[in-house]
């Protein structure tokens, strides 16, 4: 079940090689941006993506929304889709997020900002030169910006990816097929080891997803030990019954086993002991 992750950059043609890549190995595609905030997603202004959403967007905004920028996920979200698998996962974070997974291949798709320029005045029909390459700039600062306060991750680290490809060099035809070849390695085919890695990084995700909602989730942090989806429970909450309701949260998450609840109560009550699912 074959799953890739594509760098997103604005003007790089990374749509088109993933789109071709898709096809040619029978996978859909999915656009993401691992984000909470929708004008995070997009890389627009707030003013402009309020103009979108009310169906007054401009030109240069409305391409972005057909792109796929609006299509945003949770990182939980993404963790199932590629868990499921057969998919090109294209995106700001996705080589960050799915690098420690063995049997993914990380992609980086890059071009030259005068040939991003290029590929925009023809995708926007625009001669509008310094208001492209002006989006283009703001895009870029964006997404470093976001890698970094997400993931911590420095974009321009080539150790982040498996491949790196430059469209004004190589034709989308050359991508595809360095890409597919890749893929095609046994280094990136599934073990038992990769996968595990995924389970256990989807659980993280899920797990997170379930507590931050809570109010006591900043006091709380949890840790996975072992193979067997044992989740200890560590913090200080006020009181007891606030220990039970994380617990409870916890429990309902697929996948956990078992719970080591640790929370102890300002109250003066003992951390609860180990509990089975």
């Amino acid at each position: 079940m074959p799953v890739i992750a594509l760098s997103k950059e604005m003007g790089s043609l990374d749509k088109e090689v993933a789109e071709a890549v898709a096809k040619e190995m029978g996978l859909c595609t999915v656009h993401n941006e691992i984000i909470e905030d929708l004008t995070q997603a997009s890389g627009l202004r707030r003013e402009a993506v309020t103009r979108l959403v009310e169906g007054r967007g401009g030109r240069f905004e409305r391409w972005i929304a057909r792109a796929g920028a609006f299509n945003a996920f949770s990182r939980k979200d993404l963790f199932e889709i590629a868990l499921k698998g057969n998919v090109v996962i294209r995106g700001w974070a996705a080589p960050y997020l799915f690098h420690p997974v063995g049997h993914i291949p990380c992609v980086r798709i890059r071009a030259p900002l005068g040939s991003r320029v290029k590929n925009l005045k023809k995708a926007l029909n625009s001669e509008d030169e310094a208001f492209i390459q002006n989006e283009i700039k703001r895009s870029d600062r964006a997404y470093a910006a976001t890698l970094r306060m997400s993931l911590r991750m420095n974009s321009e680290d080539p150790c982040n990816y498996d491949l790196v490809l430059n469209t004004e060099r190589c034709s989308t035809d050359y991508c595809v097929s360095a890409i597919i070849q890749l893929a095609k390695l046994p280094a990136f085919q599934e073990t038992s080891a990769s996968v595990a890695v995924l389970k256990r990084m989807a659980l993280c995700a899920r797990l997170g997803a379930a507590l931050n909602p809570s109010p006591q989730a900043s006091r709380v942090f949890f840790v996975l030990e072992g193979d067997d989806a044992v989740v200890r429970l560590q913090g200080l909450v006020d009181c007891r019954d606030e220990a039970l309701a994380l617990e409870q949260i916890v429990a309902e998450v697929p996948g956990v086993r078992k719970i080591d609840n640790r929370v102890r109560s300002i109250s003066g009550h003992r951390a609860l002991r180990a509990s089975s699912l």
